[in-house]
């Protein structure tokens, strides 16, 4: 009994051989105080006494501990309590220990008796989920470590919302695991901005695969390709993720000097003008391109856009219609110069029916032209000019010689009313219809009776260009 902690009694009183009290605290030498464990054994002695063995333990140590842990275990209840998280203790096979009150109001449950025994995947609302928690919890169990999963559950509004868990094991001592704490928070609304985000990301990547421009991000200063459409690989020959792996030195003729002077304007004005360069794909051949680039900030990292548009067939186009074009521009050249000479022959016709008047055509076209100079007439009008000055007498081709030779009164002022329908019948024929819808509209439906009506009732005016 001097053993005894104070008011410790340590046998019982119908018993005196049976441990009152088989774990109590004790005094040492020094008066301390210890905490014991009794085991006691009755002993059959010789003499009749009442003996017993009685080991004594000093438990000390794990007494502490377990008071230590049930203090610790209140503190946590009362912080887990408190918390906005939606926290939860299952064991191994998913049936709940413990729920927090913000998990039983989520899922709208007033008290934790309604809750505490249930199955985790009881509150999932569709099977597809409810079998992927049972997958996940037997996969956690053979290989438990911290875990964070997005799920689907019905709240308590009856709406069907993402949370956000992290699973984390609970061992015992001999490291086998013992519960599992799950604390969830709910992400609906930023899962949703995020869904939609991806869908965003999915249309405008369609957008940029479908369109004809080769439009990549580099990386200022690695040098490498951050993200690449169809027709920018189309435009190499690379597949996307051999293109990622590409430097972009690799990829053009330019210089060295030429590409750090590109990174400077660039980083300078934050853009290059457009440019033809020629880039080198993947079996090596050269593709003339024309380059924009622009340099902006994404994710903290200085990155240039460029967008590629292959010219080579625009260019092969172009070639071929200027090379039809000069041949078209050399054929007009011909017809003209056969034009002209047939001009020139009918005016040395007409000249040569009347040696009286030779020359007489030139000189007017030369004083034709000077005056179309003065007017600032265009050269067209200045060429077609010329040509019906030269022209202008072609009628006196239909005029009999000896007339022309040797005019009587009578004879000349007969053939002369006729002169401008003559004239008229020879430019039609010479199909010069620019120089000539004048002349014809001079012509009256019937015979003049003198070469003076020829003009009348036109004011100056009046009386067209050409």
């Amino acid at each position: 009994k001097e053993l005894l902690a104070p008011n410790v009694s340590l046998f019982s009183s119908s018993s005196p051989l049976s441990c009152k009290n088989p774990t109590t605290w004790h005094c040492n030498k020094d008066g301390i105080p210890f905490f014991v464990e009794l085991l006691e054994r009755p002993l059959q002695s010789l003499n009749q006494n009442n003996l017993s063995l009685v080991r004594v333990r000093n438990i000390s140590l794990a007494h502490l501990s377990e008071q230590q842990r049930q203090r610790d275990y209140q503190i946590y209840k009362a912080v887990v309590e408190g918390s906005p998280l939606l926290i939860v203790r299952l064991l191994p096979d998913t049936t709940i220990t413990f729920a927090n009150m913000a998990f039983c109001n989520y899922f709208g449950h007033a008290r934790k008796e309604i809750i505490i025994g249930k199955k985790v995947y009881e509150f999932p609302p569709d099977p597809e989920t409810r079998d992927y928690l049972i997958t996940h919890f037997e996969a956690f169990a053979k290989n438990p470590k911290t875990l964070t999963h997005d799920n689907i559950v019905i709240a308590g509004s009856g709406q069907p919302r993402w949370v956000q868990f992290t699973d984390s094991p609970i061992f015992d001592s001999s490291g086998d695991l013992h519960e599992i704490q799950s604390v969830g928070i709910d992400i609906h609304e930023q899962k949703l901005a995020e869904i939609k985000i991806k869908q965003n990301e999915e249309k405008y990547r369609a957008i940029l695969d479908q369109s004809n421009e080769g439009i990549a991000l580099l990386e200022m200063e690695t040098g490498r390709l951050y993200e690449v459409n169809r027709k920018f690989c189309e435009i190499f020959g690379y597949n996307a993720s051999e293109m990622l792996d590409c430097q972009h030195r690799q990829l053009t003729t330019e210089s060295e000097e030429m590409i750090k002077a590109a990174e400077l304007e660039l980083t300078r004005t934050a853009k290059l003008p457009v440019e033809n360069i020629k880039v080198i794909t993947k079996d090596g051949h050269l593709v003339e391109v024309e380059r924009l680039a622009k340099m902006l900030m994404l994710d903290g990292k200085k990155l240039a856009l460029i967008s590629l548009r292959d010219v080579s067939e625009r260019n092969r186009i172009n070639s071929l219609l200027i090379k039809q074009a000069e041949e078209l521009q050399s054929k007009i050249e011909q017809l003209q110069k056969a034009w002209s000479q047939t001009i020139d022959v009918l005016a040395a016709a007409s000249e040569a029916k009347d040696p009286y008047t030779a020359g007489h055509q030139k000189r007017v076209a030369k004083l034709a032209v000077a005056i179309a100079h003065e007017l600032a007439l265009s050269d067209e009008q200045v060429t077609a000019l010329r040509m019906a000055a030269l022209i202008h007498d072609i009628g006196k081709i239909s005029v009999p010689a000896e007339i022309l030779t040797k005019p009587s009164r009578q004879s000349f002022l007969a053939n002369l009313d006729f002169y401008p329908c003559w004239n008229t019948t020879w430019f039609k024929l010479t199909s010069l219809l620019v120089i000539t819808c004048s002349a014809c509209s001079i012509c009256p439906g019937t015979s003049p009776t003198s070469s003076i009506n020829i003009m009348n009732g036109w004011m100056a005016v009046a009386i067209p260009i050409n």
